[in-house]
């Protein structure tokens, strides 16, 4: 089947513009309209007759990008509405973020994007640059060159868990892509993928304007995030102790620390809603409400992000020293990589106390589980 693909985010904005509470013929609307404009008029009334012949998959995505749930429901109607007037051969496929659409449930055709295997990285990998050669923006022989890069470095013990992750993959994929190397040491690369992920708050979609335009405060950048999302996440490691993988970070925990860096609950506001409503440092988890009471919980979209911010913000901090000694005394198994993270992050006297710390507690924990 004919694969067509429709960008809900802009058909979000079409609807709102023709002011149209959503029905399927809306869809074809929109549809033509970005066809003739990318390719041209013959091209979109073939494509529109073959779908209405012979059937399409149809490819809904981003459902999370309408910019409210009011808008969200008129989406799903104008989709439910042209599902029930296309071809009977046609198939449809709505992705979605799981705040804007609820819990898998198999039973009911909802499922949760799976991890990449083995396979299917090298296979990305392989399709990422033959697309960037078939749209001329590498020539074969640098496409190359950055592919076998990138395939050995997935298969390293510490980026192989984010390989398996689509989104991570996208990201060390556009970083190589853009002759970036990822850098051997473990720090450097996750202080460069947390700035590429952070910039995705600020990108401009279409006529919205980005973040830092929408806060319109004086001296203010993307980057001024940056140490209330360290200390969000050292706070989220503490409270995660014991437990594996991400920690749950509550709306309101986001809302008081925007709060103090932006001095406006508003504006704290139209933080968190950026943080739902685009895929960043942070992930929304479960739907929330528009009106102010935020109901959701947020998540770092790998472990060892959370531990990478958690670490520069210990690095950060006058008591250093002391913070890592007892963090390692404590639990040095929960606080290992976050440690080695801030001894990494910190000058070379102060990380080489951090250093001496987790080794003084491996030493300890070894006599400790040692046979008398």
């Amino acid at each position: 089947l004919l694969p067509v693909r429709v960008t809900l985010r802009e058909f979000a904005q079409f609807l709102v513009e023709s002011k149209s509470e959503g029905a399927g013929g809306d869809i074809w609307g929109f549809v033509r309209s970005s066809i003739h404009g990318k390719l041209g008029q013959h091209e979109a009334d073939v494509i529109e007759q073959l779908a209405k012949r012979s059937g399409a998959v149809f490819i809904f995505d981003g459902l999370d990008e309408a910019s409210s749930p009011e808008i969200r429901n008129r989406v799903v109607a104008a989709v439910e509405d042209f599902k029930r007037s296309a071809h009977p051969k046609s198939r449809f496929l709505i992705t979605a973020r799981p705040y804007a659409w609820g819990t898998p449930d198999p039973s009911r055709g909802v499922y949760e994007v799976a991890d990449l295997n083995t396979v299917q990285i090298k296979s990305f990998i392989g399709r990422w640059y033959d697309a960037l050669v078939n749209w001329s923006w590498l020539r074969r022989d640098d496409a190359d060159e950055r592919r076998d890069h990138l395939l050995p470095a997935c298969e390293r013990s510490d980026l192989l868990p984010l390989a398996e992750n689509p989104l991570l993959l996208t990201l060390m994929a556009t970083l190589t892509a853009n002759g970036i190397r990822l850098p051997d040491a473990r720090a450097e690369l996750y202080a460069t993928m947390v700035e590429l992920l952070m910039n995705r708050w600020n990108q401009r979609f279409g006529k919205e304007p980005s973040l830092v335009q929408q806060l319109a405060m004086p001296g203010l950048t993307i980057a001024s995030f940056r140490s209330v999302l360290e200390e969000i996440a050292f706070d989220a490691h503490a409270a995660h102790e014991g437990k594996a993988g991400t920690a749950d970070i509550e709306a309101w925990q986001l809302l008081r620390a925007f709060r103090n860096l932006l001095g406006s609950f508003d504006k704290a506001q139209l933080v968190v809603n950026y943080v739902d409503e685009r895929a960043g440092l942070l992930i929304a988890l479960g739907e929330r409400k528009h009106d102010g009471a935020g109901k959701s919980k947020y998540t770092f979209p790998h472990r060892t992000f959370q531990e990478f911010l958690a670490g520069c913000f210990l690095a950060r901090q006058i008591d250093f020293n002391e913070r890592v000694c007892a963090l390692a005394g404590t639990n040095a198994a929960h606080w290992r990589l976050a440690l080695a993270f801030a001894a990494s992050r910190a000058n070379t006297e102060r990380g080489s106390s951090a250093a001496d710390a987790l080794v003084c507690s491996e030493e300890r924990s070894i006599a400790k589980d040692a046979p008398e």
